[in-house]
């Protein structure tokens, strides 16, 4: 989600694709447990984008990757008789992130739920070898 932006309605552009039905409606947001965009704290800003950064990052490598792969197919002239199946799970999109994240999901499964000030301290290195990140679940 880009900062500042609402979830009121689903992408026009998504439905002038065809990806999505004309008449998609997203489930309406769970106010009573996660709050909007425009009722966070600087810091909890701050923190959701560097998550949603560090996530969108882990997914164009991996789209640059596979696209590696369809290349080299193509190269060897078999990609029109070639199925191509990619599946991808990531578990960082899940309710182990708790309210504001997790920097290490083993912390999160033995109930340890930092508070923002102790995840702020790992601003810097989110998504590096020092982390085992899960993104906080309302911007997952």
């Amino acid at each position: 989600m880009v900062a500042g932006t609402s979830c009121a309605k689903p992408s026009s552009y998504q439905k002038r694709l065809g990806v999505i039905p004309q008449d998609a409606k997203l489930t309406p947001w769970p106010d009573n447990l996660l709050k909007n965009w425009d009722q966070l704290t600087p810091d909890e800003k701050k923190l959701f984008i560097r998550q949603a950064d560090v996530f969108a990052a882990y997914w164009a490598y991996s789209d640059h990757e596979i696209g590696r792969v369809v290349d080299e197919i193509q190269k060897m002239g078999k990609l029109d008789n070639t199925l191509i199946i990619y599946l991808a799970g990531d578990n960082g999109n899940s309710a182990e992130g708790s309210l504001v994240a997790t920097p290490n999901e083993v912390a999160s499964l033995q109930g340890v739920d930092g508070p923002l000030a102790d995840q702020l301290k790992f601003y810097d290195v989110w998504g590096s070898d020092l982390t085992y990140p899960h993104t906080a679940v309302g911007w997952t």
